[in-house]
């Protein structure tokens, strides 16, 4: 039954008004082009979570904090005033539907539950952190969270830490409730999980662009549960992918001012934690148990893996919890190379994939390294067994030796979790900057030449010294759907010789090598620099992820050289063979000569 001001549901006989639910008007969303909508609200359901929950005032534990009021006595306030917890009941319900919006969006009612971040700092560190903050934003805010971050110190971590925890804790609510958590966490509402981010058939693969992913400080919750017909697999990986936040090779950025704005990207990811992605990982045991764990995403390509073993309905593991955390905040688009600040040509705003399966299951011999002629390091190794390897991915460590002296502390690889992620040795939150994907190769390759020695350590710091820096490599089998297998590690170390940018320009090319393809993310059009040790006929295929080939450039006969800008690099127009646009997503690229083999990534955004 309806008149001008109210819509009411009737029971199923149609003789009386539902006393029990409510229908809420939504106000005309004329930019999303909706007309008059309608929500109704359950009040049985809401009820048991949110009627009693009130403001009051109760020393608890030396501390002011929130709690549930059980007894009889009257409340604070009149029956008949709204108190403040029940006027944002509602609100937190909104907050938590939709937890990949940005933790500071205005939009909505999403701004006011977004005081469950209050509620999460009390009750994490303590109740005057509160205070503690708005002292320090007076003082100045800045942008990013800037007070934040400081008032993070104050207590031993980090704002990245802290928010990548606080997605842990907006999972543990409802029926998830442990009582590790919030406090009577069982009493707010579920975080929303949906129901495309639900997997149970592997492998799967997902690839989210700038308007799909989470918004800047928001987070997504994806889950894998085990196939409903009992299979345990031994060894399941679940594989991050961002889109990068510079190129492997600093170089093949033409102009200083840009490669200045990356590498600046760089050191703030490196200090704060505050670019890319963050990664958490909630697993449920059979025991009925739950266990937090993380990866961190390499600072350039923003990759990352984890392995689990034992994973099935029957097995040790019995569900995953992926949290993807974009962990920039109030961002408006990604640097990427070619950025131009002045036109906003090439601005992007970022993209995220995952990958879920059984990673491949061949093999490759411990790397041996060689000093290249004019810097630069040779990796080789064999194949011991190619089942399942699509690709070879070239994983590097640095050890520097500085007057710093909690920078002696690296070794090589010790295991695989540790080729699969970044790492975070000082249990600050922020990946460690010294391990990288330095390169792609084909799955039947058995050598690699990594030209980018010393990019990734700042050659002008008064302490720098050639000498005292060494790389540890592992090289790593990558099956189709991008997952990585069982790194073989090398243990030895090499020390390359250190030649100044510019005497490399001189120097002709000691060694053919493929560069990462710029810009990336492109759209349409992107240019795939390479150098030449010697006369080559060259032909390059863009490959899907899913090892489809949609074109093939065919270069022709080129002479020894570098081919870096955009005049000589190669160049591809996006699209296939038949001239049609290829669709948003992740593809790679094969270089081919008379003697060498090589691969890249690069991520087409629309």
């Amino acid at each position: 039954m309806k008149d001008k001001h109210k819509i009411f549901l009737l029971t199923p006989d149609k003789k009386s008004v539902r006393d029990d639910v409510s229908v809420i008007r939504m106000p005309l969303d004329e930019k999303a082009g909706k007309g008059l909508r309608w929500r109704i609200r359950d009040h049985r359901k809401n009820e048991d979570w949110t009627k009693r929950r009130i403001y009051e005032i109760r020393k608890y534990r030396d501390e002011l904090r929130f709690h549930e009021d059980f007894d009889d006595i009257p409340d604070i306030d009149n029956i008949d005033e709204t108190d403040g917890y029940h006027y944002y009941t509602g609100q937190l319900h909104d907050w938590f539907i939709i937890p990949d919006i940005s933790l500071d969006e205005t939009d909505f009612h999403h701004h006011y539950g977004s005081m469950i971040w209050f509620f999460y700092i009390t009750e994490r560190f303590e109740m005057d952190i509160v205070r503690k903050y708005f002292a320090k934003a007076t003082q100045g805010a800045g942008r990013e969270y800037r007070s934040f971050a400081a008032l993070f110190e104050d207590y031993g971590t980090t704002l990245a830490e802290a928010f990548k925890m606080f997605t842990v804790w907006n999972y543990y609510t409802a029926d998830r409730d442990e009582g590790r958590h919030y406090f009577n966490g069982n009493r707010f509402p579920r975080v929303a999980i949906n129901p495309t981010n639900i997997h149970n058939s592997y492998p799967v693969h997902r690839h989210y662009n700038d308007k799909e992913m989470p918004e800047a400080f928001a987070a997504r919750y994806v889950v894998f549960i085990p196939p409903e017909d009992g299979q345990i697999f031994e060894d399941f990986a679940v594989r991050i992918d961002g889109m990068d936040i510079a190129p492997i090779d600093l170089r093949t950025i033409e102009i200083a001012e840009r490669r200045e704005k990356i590498e600046k990207e760089l050191s703030r990811l490196g200090s704060t934690g505050l670019r890319g992605w963050g990664v958490k990982f909630i697993m449920q045991k059979n025991n009925g148990t739950t266990e937090d764990t993380e990866v961190f995403t390499y600072h350039r390509s923003q990759e990352a893996q984890m392995n689990f073993q034992n994973f099935g309905k029957h097995g040790d593991v019995t569900k995953i919890v992926l949290i993807l955390i974009n962990i920039h905040p109030d961002i408006e688009q990604v640097i990427t190379p070619n950025y131009d600040p002045q036109t906003g040509e090439n601005a992007t705003g970022g993209s995220i994939s995952y990958y879920a399966g059984v990673p491949p299951a061949g093999s490759l011999t411990e790397p041996k390294l060689l000093k290249g002629e004019n810097g630069g390091a040779h990796i080789e190794w064999e194949l011991e067994d190619l089942t399942e390897i699509k690709q070879i991915a070239i994983v590097r460590k640095r050890f520097e030796l500085r007057t710093d002296t909690s920078r002696q502390t690296l070794k090589p690889f010790q295991n695989a979790a540790q080729v699969f992620d970044a790492g975070d040795r000082d249990n600050n939150g922020v990946p460690d900057g010294d391990i990288n994907i330095v390169g792609y190769v084909e799955a039947t390759d058995t050598n690699f030449f990594d030209s980018t020695t010393f990019q990734d350590i700042n050659v002008n710091h008064k302490s720098f010294n050639p000498r005292g820096v060494a790389y540890f490599y592992a090289v790593v089998p990558i099956g189709q759907y991008g997952l990585m297998g069982t790194p073989a590690i090398g243990q030895k170390p090499i020390t390359p010789d250190y030649i100044p940018e510019d005497n490399q320009a001189a120097a002709a090319p000691s060694q053919t090598t493929l560069y990462q393809s710029y810009p990336n993310p492109f759209n349409p059009e992107v240019w795939i620099p390479y150098e030449l040790a010697k006369d080559s006929p060259i032909s390059i295929d863009i490959y899907t992820p899913a090892g489809e080939r949609v074109r093939t450039l065919d270069i022709g006969m080129k002479p020894t050289g570098r081919y870096i800008d955009k005049d000589f690099a190669a160049y591809w127009d996006g699209r296939t063979a038949t001239g049609e646009r290829v669709a948003s997503g992740i593809y790679f690229y094969v270089f081919r000569t008379v003697d060498y083999v090589g691969s890249g990534k690069m991520v087409i955004v629309k």
